[in-house]
């Protein structure tokens, strides 16, 4: 590991990874550059492998690939919401890109355009959450990238409802129907809660 002052002023930092090839990037300052290299460091001595593996694969690549690692992770319908909202959402934004090479700016632009399309908050919420557990494992089980380019502050907010209750009229109604059955006491307390 190295950190070199670059022709262009910025600071890179080099370092081998378990491929063999060089894994760099350039930083502004040489404490961002210094951080980077101990965090290098640090998941080198923890056994976690390094790969510059990120810069040669595309994101479409990429999530066929998680996709297929994370078969018994969801429900059957959950897995076709997911390939749904990924065929039609995200990949023709993200799918060419190189994984490394995608920024905050990606994931706004496809959730920026979700919400042009007018869908629904929940649809962009799905979205949202599609595309943070795909960057999340590609840190945490496949090493490929070290930030993630999906902020908490991208979250659709959900509009909150407000609970809705029976009227008098529609309670008598309910007690006067529960009359004589066997729930009738839970529907007299369920009416006094």
């Amino acid at each position: 590991m190295a950190i070199n002052k670059h022709s262009c002023g910025k600071y890179q930092v080099k370092v081998t990874g378990i491929d063999g090839r060089w894994i760099t990037k350039l930083f502004e300052s040489y404490k961002d550059a210094e951080v980077f290299e101990t965090d290098l460091k640090r998941q080198k001595q923890t056994g976690q492998q390094i790969t510059n593996q990120a810069k040669n694969i595309s994101f479409d690549e990429y999530f066929v690939q998680w996709f297929e690692t994370r078969e018994s992770q969801a429900s059957a319908g959950w897995r076709r919401a997911q390939l749904h909202f990924y065929r039609d959402h995200i990949r023709d934004l993200l799918g060419p890109v190189k994984l490394a090479s995608v920024t905050p700016q990606y994931i706004a632009k496809v959730l920026n355009r979700a919400y042009e399309n007018k869908l629904s908050e929940q649809t962009r919420l799905h979205i949202y959450s599609l595309l943070r557990k795909a960057f999340g494992d590609a840190i945490e089980i496949f090493h490929l990238l070290h930030v993630s380019p999906v902020h908490k502050s991208f979250k659709p907010k959900l509009p909150q409802k407000e609970a809705r209750f029976l009227t008098i009229e529609e309670v008598r109604k309910l007690l006067l129907f529960a009359e004589g059955k066997p729930y009738e006491i839970a529907v007299w307390l369920g009416a006094y809660m």
